[in-house]
């Protein structure tokens, strides 16, 4: 935000040189450079906008850190020497909390004085006549917007804070119309809107050079309204962004007290009616100070009447150990926003570069921590790549998914409650120009209970592979890595024939599932379920010194016949030397028969008290092939 140096030097005459004032500044408060002799450049923190946004504000600033002397004009709000009957009504309180408007009789609009143009061209704003340039002025010399309707045009002798009709529209000053709806806020007449609410003025009422009598007007509006309408019709102003901000309503006192004195002076105007509607006064901070932990925090070692002093000189008021905030202060809360006031207006470069003295505490959700570096470790492994995406997600996606009151886009309107719509649209963007696609995602879902919102950490994995079904690979993986964490107590159910779903000691933990014949398969895993699992005592089996036999054989199998009902038969058949059968092919292809589709399955024997021999494993691969022949009606390949 740029500031004319001059202005601020009528504020405090003895001000250093602008470069000078640009480092103090930047060491003390905000980043700030001297773009030349006449203008500084200063970025304003959001939290800053209601006090420090404005001349005086930031010759308050000024004077604390510099002790020069600042020279804060004394408003002396003329008396109404007009009397006017008119209505100012506030019909959304909750998105307005103050508007006063002032009657003005006789304006003579002209051109502006030399030191009004000026002091407006050197923060590079363009002068249009007296009336309007005042607005601008005070604006800038007090943080509050204003805005002047022509009274001669306002309908009824109303001025009313409402919400837009549907489809009603507003044309602005620059003759650009916005249509709005009924989430926007507009100030109106008693038929027509007069212009969008803290954000853009209208030609219905605007100043011309016919104008005689006008009304100045200053509200408060909600900041987060003004922001979603500004961003809504695409038109960011001043205006706009100082109530986005959430400045303070007090700021109307010093803002119309301001103008009316110099409309009356600069316009020759008659001041008339002011009427103020004030709905719910804010009410000032008050906190105790407390030296001992401020020294503490701070790290600093000052005497109780040194930083009170300091935290005066900043505008506060001090009776005892109360202090006191100003109320255009919207950004001090807590105590230890008084701290960091004192603190950086001692300087952060003096302060000891020394360690601070914290109690060390292991960290509440280390283990969660623990568990999802594990789960990264592991899955890069496979040598799968990691995504993050929005929590967001279309409201059509999942119906019973939490809503956002304020969403970033009208496409992005919910909370996911499931990492797989992100992954798929992850997989389907990516294999346009890769043929496999290996990812995975840990991060928070959401789901309602009662009226509350709450959140489970998940794991989503997905594998798209434009050539060949992914689904078993998946499936390995998923095996793979639960195993890898130390969970050898679950098993994977059929519950439905393109799922299976993932339990351990009556837990579900997840699901692994297909998609595209196969060719795109999801997983995901309840992370905050599994943890538990996964923080017993964990028990050892010696490793057998007696080498293992594999065999692998190929099945010709009706489709309607599971791979889970081919399991437990085998498991069922087979003695106790067979220890584990994976499914490592899956083949379907039209030379085989109607309805089939070819399985290899690979099956491992071990023996705990000696080596098996090759006519052993036979014994038991003749026995299994049997039973699969006679039980199911499969084929051996």
């Amino acid at each position: 935000m740029k500031f004319s140096y001059q202005v601020l030097k009528q504020l405090i005459p003895k001000i250093g040189k602008p470069a000078e004032v640009a480092e103090q500044l930047t060491m003390h408060l905000f980043e700030s450079e001297a773009v030349d002799s006449k203008t500084l450049d200063i970025e304003i923190l959001p939290n800053r906008y209601s006090d420090a946004a404005s001349y005086w504000g930031l010759a308050q600033e000024i004077q604390a850190i510099s002790g020069q002397q600042f020279n804060c004009p004394a408003i002396k709000a003329p008396k109404s020497a007009v009397n006017k009957s008119f209505e100012v009504l506030i019909k959304k309180p909750k998105l307005c909390r103050r508007m006063a408007a002032q009657y003005f009789a006789d304006v003579k609009i002209g051109p502006s004085p030399k030191w009004l143009k000026d002091a407006l061209e050197a923060v590079g704003q363009q002068s249009i006549n007296n009336l309007v340039d005042l607005t601008n002025y005070v604006t800038l010399e007090t943080g509050q917007p204003l805005h002047v309707f022509d009274f001669d045009k306002l309908e009824g002798g109303v001025l009313q804070v409402r919400s837009a009709k549907a489809g009603e529209k507003v044309t602005s000053l620059e003759n650009k119309t916005y249509e709005l709806n009924n989430e926007d806020l507009v100030l109106a007449d008693a038929k027509n809107a007069l212009d969008i609410a803290g954000i853009k003025g209208g030609q219905k009422a605007e100043i011309d050079g016919n104008t005689k009598n006008i009304l100045l007007t200053a509200g408060n509006f909600d900041g987060v309204s003004v922001y979603r309408t500004s961003r809504k019709i695409n038109l960011v102003t001043d205006a706009s962004a100082r109530f986005a901000h959430h400045i303070s309503p007090e700021l109307i006192d010093l803002g119309v007290g301001r103008a009316a004195e110099l409309i009356k002076e600069v316009c020759k105007a008659k001041v008339g009616t002011l009427i103020d509607v004030y709905n719910k006064k804010q009410k000032p901070v008050i906190l105790k100070f407390n030296i001992d932990k401020f020294n503490q925090l701070s790290g600093l070692h000052l005497k109780e009447d040194q930083a009170l002093a300091s935290l005066k000189r900043l505008g506060f008021f001090v009776e005892g150990q109360q202090v006191t905030s100003p109320m255009v202060r919207t950004d001090i809360e807590i105590f230890e926003d008084l701290v960091e006031e004192v603190t950086r207006l001692h300087g952060y470069d003096n302060l000891e570069a020394k360690a601070p003295h914290l109690v060390l505490r292991a960290s509440e959700h280390e283990d969660q921590i623990k568990l999802k570096e594990g789960v990264r470790n592991i899955l890069t492994g496979f040598n799968m790549d990691e995504v993050y995406n929005y929590s967001f997600v279309p409201e059509h996606f999942d119906e019973e998914a939490p809503q956002l009151k304020n969403p970033i886009s009208n496409q992005l309107n919910s909370l996911r409650s499931s990492l797989v719509f992100n992954l798929d649209k992850n997989i389907q963007d990516n294999l346009r120009f890769f043929n496999r696609v290996a990812i995975f995602e840990i991060g928070k879902t959401f789901y309602k209970e009662k009226k509350t919102i709450k959140e489970r950490l998940m794991l989503g994995m997905a594998i798209g592979d434009a050539k060949q079904v992914t689904f078993f690979e998946l499936k390995g993986l998923v095996s793979e890595l639960l195993s890898r964490l130390g969970l050898v107590d679950y098993f994977m159910k059929e519950e439905k024939p393109d799922r299976l779903r993932i339990e351990s000691e009556h837990h579900v933990l997840g699901y692994v599932y297909l998609q595209n014949k196969g060719q795109v398969s999801f997983a995901e895993l309840d992370l905050d379920s599994l943890l538990p699992l996964l923080q017993g005592e964990m028990s050892y089996t010696p490793l057998s010194k007696y080498p293992t036999i594999m065999r692998d054989v190929s099945l010709l199998v009706p489709q309607e016949i599971r791979f889970a009902t081919i399991l437990s038969l085998i498991q069922k058949t087979a003695s106790k030397n067979l220890q584990d059968v994976d499914l490592i092919d899956f083949y379907e292809d039209k030379k085989f028969s109607k309805g089939n589709r070819s399985l290899t399955l690979r099956l491992v024997f071990l023996a705990r008290n000696k080596t098996l021999t090759d006519k052993e494993v036979d014994r038991e691969m003749n026995k299994i092939n049997d039973i699969l022949v006679n039980e199911l009606g499969v084929d051996i390949r």
